[in-house]
């Protein structure tokens, strides 16, 4: 038996092993240590110091046999489950607190809160990455409400208070970029946590400018045209 080592007697059968190891039986004569320790607090397979209820050196396979799943759960006391889990149609699926979190189909296109990504990249909200590698935003009707029209005024203002700098990433010292700061930028093109920013709102107000200042040349040329 494990944590004894010594040979059995009636039987004929010679049992050696060492403490700690659960027995293996090579043929139906004799056993010895298996793979599996277990010093009654922690089991090792393929380890003899595990730091957790289970360590394994080395790979686990977990194989589909029965049933379309193949998988992990982890399940708490309260009931939620978090898990990993391979399907017969080839899509990988990470769970968390029971619902599915993560897909990655056949193709490699990943979802982040999308059962079925249809590009590289997908968020539930709409965003994505396309084929190309072009971060595009969700920007449909239906996902927004108090929609208004962003007056001149508000376009003029937020674009005079704008102060673009060059800058360096501290994680990439080696790469320079221009930009704005996000602390700095006026109230109108500001996110609540100010540490970020979103292209389309610098974009939106540039183009509202951009449109009056177009508008403006447009009416100089046929004044100009009607009095040649």
């Amino acid at each position: 038996m494990a944590g004894s080592s010594g040979e059995g007697r009636g039987s004929g059968s010679a049992i050696r092993g060492s403490e700690n190891f659960l027995l293996r039986f090579r043929n139906e004569s004799e056993a010895g240590n298996s793979q599996i320790f277990d010093d009654g607090n922690f089991v090792g397979i393929g380890t003899t110091s595990p730091q957790q209820r289970l360590e394994v050196n080395g790979s686990i396979q977990i194989h589909e046999q029965n049933s379309s799943v193949a998988g992990l759960m982890i399940t708490q006391s309260a009931g939620e489950t978090g898990y990993i889990l391979h399907n017969r149609a080839s899509t990988l699926t990470i769970g968390a607190g029971s619902v599915d979190r993560i897909t990655i189909d056949r193709a490699g296109n990943v979802g982040i809160g999308v059962s079925r990504p249809a590009h590289p990249l997908e968020l539930a909200s709409g965003a994505h990455v396309t084929a190309g590698g072009v971060w595009t935003n969700s920007s449909s009707r239906s996902r927004k409400q108090d929609i208004e029209t962003l007056t001149l005024e508000q376009a003029l203002t937020a674009l005079m208070d704008l102060e673009p700098v060059q800058f360096r990433y501290r994680q990439d010292l080696d790469e320079a970029h221009v930009g704005f700061i996000a602390e700095d930028v006026p109230e109108l093109v500001a996110t609540n946590d100010r540490a970020s920013l979103s292209t389309m709102d610098v974009v939106a107000v540039l183009t509202r400018v951009v449109q009056e200042q177009q508008r403006r040349i447009e009416e100089l040329e046929t004044r100009l045209a009607e009095t040649d």
